[in-house]
């Protein structure tokens, strides 16, 4: 969900032509199990970390998906976790991949 765009660099007397990706951060909503997820982008400048916040027994409760070396999510505090949220980990990092982004 990149726009590519040109960008015109002098270097040594020489026009130069550069390849650019624009693109932003976004917050997203994605239902789970009969759970809705929001996803609240705690980085403004790569995808990085979300705070993601769900209803459970009627409490508001928050998770962080934190990214890998690899570039893949994974829950980064597992231990105070219900099982739908653990059993959507894998899901919840290509939720964030594909609507993490946006075009500008």
């Amino acid at each position: 969900m990149r726009i590519l765009g040109l960008l015109k660099l002098h270097n040594e007397g020489k026009l130069v032509l550069q390849t650019v990706y624009f693109y932003y951060l976004k917050n997203f909503k994605y239902e789970y199990a009969g759970v809705e997820f929001e996803f609240r982008t705690v980085n403004s400048i790569k995808l990085q970390l979300f705070q993601v916040y769900y209803i459970d027994e009627g409490l508001k409760k928050r998770f962080h998906m934190q990214v890998d070396q690899n570039g893949d999510f994974f829950i980064a505090i597992k231990a105070n976790c219900p099982e739908v949220v653990l059993s959507g980990e894998q899901i919840f990092s290509e939720a964030i991949k594909t609507n993490g982004t946006g075009n500008l």
